[in-house]
């Protein structure tokens, strides 16, 4: 877009020191074009950065893929396995020849629900999370 409109800058210039009424006719059309051009990029360019699909749209189908990522590679198709992996996993699949594939580092998502799965919930101790402190006496209205 910019070079566009370097060029149109550039005709201008010569028409400006053009002396011919002919030349300087033929330099007005070809700036014409090339504004007509710069529209239709400018056109695209707005078109082409829409998304396909609304944020809840979107939001929907990564909560369905994370809840089971099983049924996309399940599906068969290959762009979706190569998908699945790009999506669960950080880099390729380490693999060695003796002991097979190794373990695997995987993306956020995945990390932070696991992390859910493995960790062990406890209550807050009876005496609080503060150090207890001493000289004060507490007195409570129910016993």
């Amino acid at each position: 877009m910019l070079k566009v409109e370097n060029q149109i800058n550039l005709l201008l210039e010569h028409i400006v020191e053009t002396s011919s009424a002919a030349t300087a006719r033929a330099y007005e059309r070809k700036i014409e074009q090339m504004e007509k051009d710069k529209l239709v990029m400018a056109d695209t360019l707005e078109n082409s950065f829409k998304p396909k699909a609304t944020s809840g749209q979107m939001l929907e189908l990564s909560l369905r893929f994370l809840s089971n990522p099983w049924k996309l590679w399940a599906s068969g198709n290959i762009d979706l396995q190569k998908m699945v992996l790009r999506l669960a996993f950080l880099e390729p699949l380490p693999y060695c020849r003796n002991e097979g594939y190794r373990t695997v580092k995987t993306t956020l998502p995945f990390n932070v629900l696991g992390d859910f799965c493995t960790s062990k919930c406890k209550m807050v101790p009876r005496g609080g999370i503060e150090p207890p402190t001493r000289g004060f006496s507490v007195r409570c209205s129910t016993n």
